[in-house]
């Protein structure tokens, strides 16, 4: 069975926000229960960190591709040029 890290963080989440509502239900009938608060913020850490770990990073968008390609060459000629001057000045430094 391939569970996915995100929807586990989500039923785990989903289950603290549960506890933590019915620890604050006890809470405004005064005889809070604590273990249901202590369980329902680990579940929330525990699920947001779960579902924080399983973001994927967004896919590289083409949108802008002619203008990178175009920013590459203009880097390129000026790596070449900036070659270029160094070779004549070395070789002008050897005279």
């Amino acid at each position: 069975m391939n569970l996915e890290r995100g929807r586990v963080g989500q039923f785990v989440l989903f289950f603290g926000l549960l506890f933590l509502a019915l620890f604050f239900t006890t809470d405004q009938a005064k005889h809070p229960t604590y273990g249901l608060f202590f369980m329902g913020a680990l579940g929330v850490l525990v699920g947001g960190f779960m579902i924080w770990r399983s973001i994927k990073p967004p896919e590289r968008v083409e949108r802008f591709r002619g203008i990178r390609n175009m920013q590459a060459r203009q880097r390129e000629q000026k790596a070449k040029q900036e070659a270029a001057k160094a070779a004549k000045k070395a070789k002008k430094d050897k005279r």
